[in-house]
């Protein structure tokens, strides 16, 4: 083979259905510039319309965009439930010097790193009829997705979630490149276009309350006051959405401008 270009690559749906179960989802059609994805049974199948040499090089410009699809899903879901595994055997590669078809077998591995989330589902899990959407712009950086695993774990372990809001938040601000004498929580509202109102709430649940069994610090000035359900409810749903945020920064800074401001409407009453 001359010249050959990778036409094609396969993968198969796993699903945690102590988490989710999927019942006959119809297809779902994904394009890009980079690739065309079909998704349907199980399996998806992503035709590459940029060239790639080899198997490799093609695998690692569509598995970013897949962990991101998993990642993004977990959010949805509060834990992890879909992964996509690589199917060498459906490897389609063509010469594209005389136009005749190759096909390649099971190739190595490119490992992902698994994210695990202790525990089990809490109650009857949901059915879905349709297969969850792969985000529009997700990076799943190394950073995030320990973000998402280390919310997947303060959600089975609700004593933690306090102590996880306030490390997310001082990572988004942290990763300005600040300190909070510096103005960290200025340029993150103004770099991930996020209200200050929002940040600001969540700054003041993560700090100053909790009872004993969640509480982050147990000074003097301690409340000892436990989030109620629906304080509870509100400080996941902004986690969730300064992840997601920093993950569409990541994805593309300098289109970042154009993100909708994230604002108290976009989050549960209080």
């Amino acid at each position: 083979m001359r010249d050959p270009h990778v036409q094609s690559l396969r993968y198969r749906l796993e699903v945690n259905e102590a988490c989710g179960r999927l019942e006959n989802p119809p297809p779902l059609e994904h394009k890009t510039d980079a690739y065309r994805m079909w998704l349907e049974n199980g399996v998806l199948t992503v035709e590459l319309k940029e060239h790639h040499a080899n198997v490799e090089s093609a695998r690692r410009r569509v598995e970013n965009d897949l962990r991101a699809w998993e990642l993004d899903a977990a959010l949805e879901r509060d834990q992890v439930w879909l992964k996509f595994v690589h199917d060498g055997t459906g490897t389609r590669i063509v010469d594209r010097e005389t136009s005749e078809p190759g096909h390649t077998g099971a190739v190595g591995n490119i490992v992902l790193g698994d994210i695990a989330v202790a525990g089990v589902a809490k109650a009857e899990p949901p059915v879905f009829k349709a297969y969850p959407k792969p985000p529009a712009v997700f990076e799943a950086s190394i950073e995030v997705e320990v973000m998402v695993q280390r919310y997947g774990r303060a959600v089975f372990d609700d004593s933690q979630m306090l102590s996880f809001g306030y490390a997310c938040l001082s990572w988004l601000e942290g990763s300005t490149g600040l300190t909070g004498r510096q103005g960290a929580r200025n340029e993150s509202v103004r770099r991930y276009r996020i209200e200050r109102n929002v940040l600001e709430a969540l700054g003041d649940f993560v700090s100053e309350r909790g009872g004993l069994q969640e509480a982050r610090k147990l000074d003097a000035n301690a409340t000892l006051r436990p989030l109620t359900p629906d304080e509870n409810t509100w400080v996941r749903a902004a986690l969730k959405v300064l992840i997601r945020r920093k993950a569409a920064y990541d994805h593309d800074p300098l289109a970042a401008v154009s993100l909708p401001i994230i604002t108290m409407a976009d989050l549960p009453k209080l």
